[in-house]
């Protein structure tokens, strides 16, 4: 016990003696999670390199394999973690989650990690209630605090058949009072995109852009190998309405036999029925492409088969609707997938064109639609196996001229040195 208490002196003392330190509060599963999991993982390591002690508190499960018991607390990748519980009953969860998470972030702040003043909090979550209370505690405290804003959601994000009448009516005007009101009224704001720090800079925040980082320190060294005849085709993860799955089929329908015989795309990440869904009126089209080997479905995969899979790639095919809500967003699988030596096929849509270079790290090409699509499934059918090649080793290169997590930290280790109370 005094040993314990010791090292809560010495960590509180050494803490103070920096007098920098950050809590990233996120209303969702950390360490092991989605894309905002890595974002949030990467941006505390960069910020840990540059003296601060960042410690996360979210919503996920606590893992016995990261709790380090001389500290008493749960670390993961050298980054402490502390994730709020909720009880099993469904509805007291959702009550909770949705009412209360904003009082249980408060007080793991100040109970758990006597949070002060001298601290600062990132905010990454668009609940209402949540980021209410979150920035009420902090202007209360005079602590500085900010926004991690990636996405620009749209009304029609909010609906469909699959959703409740609930959910339809009051997700949507929440959201839109944390965007406009609540996320505004912290001044301070980390933009994944350039769309979305003209907007917060109108609203006299101040903005940085923080695009999405990889960490290529523990990539492997690659070695590229293409088919000359075929072209595989990776399209990863699920058919949200950020990505044009339909825009995919029909490029695929606009191809000759002869071209469409030459492509295999890959679908892995989502069930089957979410992709046909996508690409509504095409369930057929899809049944056939698969019978004949043009759509190839993987379902569930285990991590080393997806490794495997992706050397085997020769792009990852990524078309996307051009709408604010694609404008504004960075899409995660660009660096992820350029990080293991596999360019993309898209449109310049959003900040892409100020990342990628068209032939060189990526195929890119203007406007939308399944006819544009196909003309750029059109080039990479007439490269060479070498010119393939050539294209995934500059995006492997490219993922850590660009996306390591590492060129980061000087950015935000000053915009957190300067955060405003």
């Amino acid at each position: 016990m005094l040993k314990k208490i010791f090292f809560v002196q010495w960590e509180n003392w050494r803490v103070g003696k920096m007098n920098k330190r950050l809590f990233i509060c996120a209303d969702r599963n950390f360490p092991r999670g989605d894309a905002g999991s890595n974002r949030i993982l990467f941006m505390a390591k960069a910020l840990q390199e540059k003296g601060w002690k960042v410690i996360v508190i979210s919503t996920g499960k606590r893992n016995k394999q990261d709790y380090n018991k001389e500290k008493d607390e749960y670390m993961y990748d050298g980054i402490t973690y502390y994730n709020i519980t909720f009880p099993d009953n469904k509805i007291k969860r959702i009550f909770e989650h949705y009412f209360l998470l904003g009082n249980m972030f408060i007080s793991a702040m100040k109970d758990k990690f006597s949070c002060s003043n001298e601290d600062k909090i990132l905010l990454y979550t668009s609940n209402l209630s949540f980021s209410e209370k979150l920035v009420k505690y902090a202007g209360k405290e005079k602590i500085g605090i900010a926004c991690d804003i990636v996405e620009w959601h749209q009304p029609f994000q909010f609906e469909g058949a699959d959703k409740s009448w609930i959910y339809r009516k009051t997700m949507y005007p929440m959201y839109h009072k944390f965007f406009y009101k609540v996320a505004p009224s912290t001044k301070n704001i980390i933009a994944i995109s350039n769309c979305l720090k003209e907007h917060f800079v109108g609203e006299g925040c101040n903005t940085i852009v923080v695009p999405i980082y990889v960490d290529i320190d523990k990539r492997k060294k690659l070695v590229f190998s293409s088919d000359e005849e075929y072209v595989n085709l990776i399209y990863p993860g699920n058919p949200y309405k950020k990505d044009d799955f339909e825009s995919m089929v029909g490029s695929l329908m606009c191809l000759s036999e002869g071209e469409r015989k030459r492509i295999k795309l890959h679908l892995t990440g989502a069930s089957l029925a979410s992709y046909k869904a996508s690409a509504p009126g095409c369930e057929d089209i899809i049944d056939k492409y698969i019978e004949q080997g043009v759509i190839i479905y993987h379902s569930w995969m285990e991590y080393t088969e997806l490794m495997d899979l992706y050397e085997h790639v020769d792009f990852a095919l990524l078309p996307r609707p051009i709408n604010l809500t694609t404008q504004a967003n960075f899409p995660s699988k660009v660096p992820e997938m350029m990080n293991k030596g596999i360019p993309v096929i898209m449109n310049r849509v959003g900040d892409i064109s100020e990342y990628l270079s068209n032939n060189v790290d990526a195929i890119l090409y203007d406007g939308e639609g399944a006819e544009k699509c196909a003309s750029a499934l059109r080039r990479v059918l007439g490269m060479t196996a070498n010119e393939k090649n050539q294209i995934k080793r500059n995006a492997y290169d490219s993922a850590a001229e660009k996306f390591d997590y590492h060129l980061c930290g000087l950015q935000l280790d000053e915009f957190f040195s300067k955060l405003q109370r």
